[in-house]
């Protein structure tokens, strides 16, 4: 079913990652979504959501790029609308 409640945890990030565009749920109404990644599951940091995901195990250079590209994004779904950058 393309129209799901994604609320809450995802119970198979995989498949989320996949679904880069499609529908969620917000009280009684469908709203469009993106739900970027910001990475293949292989290359996901292994301490990613544990007690060991602390400040000294971040990747600065990846999440500057996850931004840039976070950025990147907002500004393209801007483009021709009354909100321009």
């Amino acid at each position: 079913d393309a129209h799901r409640d994604l609320r809450g945890p995802p119970r198979d990030p995989l498949r989320v990652r996949l679904r880069l565009l499609g529908s969620f749920r917000v009280e009684r109404d469908w709203v469009p979504l993106a739900y970027p990644f910001e990475t293949e599951l292989k290359d996901l940091n292994p301490y990613f959501h544990s007690q060991n995901d602390t400040i000294d195990t971040i990747d600065f250079n990846h999440m500057a790029d996850f931004t840039k590209l976070s950025i990147a994004y907002v500004v393209e779904l801007t483009q021709d609308s009354a909100t321009a950058c």
